[in-house]
């Protein structure tokens, strides 16, 4: 009986601080929070608030708590790329960007709906299962890793340059 009490009682400690969490996480709704590398603006609504809150996660009170922080937590991630669609009548492409929860790797993950042109925090979730989606980048660069070239073709987000690059390692993507 001991145990069947402190599990409802565990339950009904994380239900409330779930509540609590999202009356204070109000402040962010209408709000868009930046990123360095992204460069666009991420709308948030309670909606979003509420997926972030029931998504499931390893540390799910810790991630929880992030969320009284988000704006800082997402301008601390590393902006990693977008995700292919996985499928086809998928009607919007995800962005990822990585960050620590509790020392663990977590992932905010952003979307960009095709019928509006805003950006939207979708949630934060701990599943590796992600990064076989991933179109890769590096530092602002999205490359093409198509086993038919001898090279790498870059395409510079900031000015849609393509660059060619024979294995060398590219470390500022402003010079270009």
């Amino acid at each position: 009986m001991t145990n069947k009490n402190s599990t409802t009682q565990k339950k009904q400690k994380t239900k409330d601080l779930r509540k609590n969490i999202r009356k204070e996480a109000k402040k962010f709704c209408g709000q868009k929070i930046l990123h360095a590398v992204f460069r666009h603006g991420v709308s948030i609504s309670n909606r979003n608030i509420k997926e972030i809150l029931n998504q499931p996660h390893k540390h799910f009170d810790k991630k929880n708590l992030a969320i009284l922080e988000l704006d800082k937590l997402f301008q601390q991630s590393i902006y990693l790329g977008s995700l292919k669609k996985q499928h086809p009548g998928d009607y919007f492409t995800s962005f990822l960007f990585k960050t620590t929860i509790e020392n663990e790797d977590s992932w905010i993950i952003v979307r960009k709906y095709d019928t509006t042109p805003q950006y939207y925090l979708y949630c934060i979730s701990d599943s590796d299962s992600l990064m076989q989606y991933i179109v890769k980048t590096l530092q602002g660069l999205t490359w093409n890793c198509n086993p038919r070239y001898s090279h790498r073709e870059f395409q510079c987000c900031k000015n849609n340059k393509n660059l060619k690059n024979n294995n060398k390692t590219i470390k500022n993507h402003e010079n270009f």
